[in-house]
């Protein structure tokens, strides 16, 4: 007998978007997912500030709760990157949002996982 492994394929969940103001993606779908790995990338700006947050979904009837990274997740150059690596989280949903303090940019932010 097989057992397969669940997989996320890498797919956009921001695309290019510009980050003149606060942006959420939408809700990526998760559960059975034990390793996900996002990937966010902001270029083209004029002097940008804020932050990305991870939000989860525990089940359909939860309210989104903010992940704790012990440091804040800042973007902030007119150009740069970050990876975000959550393992072994037990949650349905997941998204990100950008909160907006100054300057614009465009931001793109990727997706993908695998189950063990």
């Amino acid at each position: 007998m097989s057992s397969q492994k669940a997989v996320l394929k890498p797919y956009p969940i921001f695309n290019a978007i510009t980050i003149s103001s606060t942006q959420t993606s939408g809700s990526t779908n998760v559960w059975g997912i034990d390793f996900e790995y996002i990937v966010v990338v902001w270029s083209g700006g004029s002097s940008p500030v804020g932050s990305i947050t991870v939000e989860v979904l525990y089940s359909d009837n939860d309210d989104w709760i903010p992940l704790d990274f012990a440091s804040a997740l800042s973007v902030s150059g007119n150009s740069g990157s970050m990876q975000i690596k959550l393992n072994s989280i037990p949650f349905t949903h997941v998204r990100i949002k950008y909160t907006r303090v100054s300057g614009t940019a465009t931001l793109s932010a990727w997706i993908q996982g695998k189950g063990n």
